[in-house]
């Protein structure tokens, strides 16, 4: 299985099965949705709470918008970072490690 399609696999886990226990936390210039279950730690930015008026440039942030959807995840280092739209994920960086298993657990 390459880095992709665990990505994926991730991905669509957590909005299937886990998106219903996230809570929106301030970050700096937006807020995310968080999850802390069992020694991990998922943060979820949507277009729902990102910027949208083109503030992100005045912040400093990278010229290009990022997608739609970034997942990050910590355990308890950062393990995983994706981003996605309706067309194409793009891998970040991803560290394999039992913390798959373990998110790919929880309900």
């Amino acid at each position: 299985m390459t880095r992709a399609d665990k990505a994926a696999a991730i991905r669509d886990h957590v909005i299937q099965n886990l998106r219903a226990s996230f809570t929106f936390e301030d970050a700096g210039h937006r807020r995310i949705a968080v999850l802390r279950r069992d020694g991990l730690m998922l943060g979820l930015q949507t277009p729902f709470a990102n910027l949208d008026d083109g503030s992100w440039k005045k912040l400093g942030l990278p010229h290009k918008r990022p997608k739609a959807y970034i997942l990050d995840v910590w355990a308890p280092k950062k393990v995983a970072s994706f981003e996605w739209d309706d067309t194409s994920l793009k891998v970040i960086s991803f560290r394999t490690g039992e913390w798959e298993e373990k998110l790919l657990a929880l309900r």
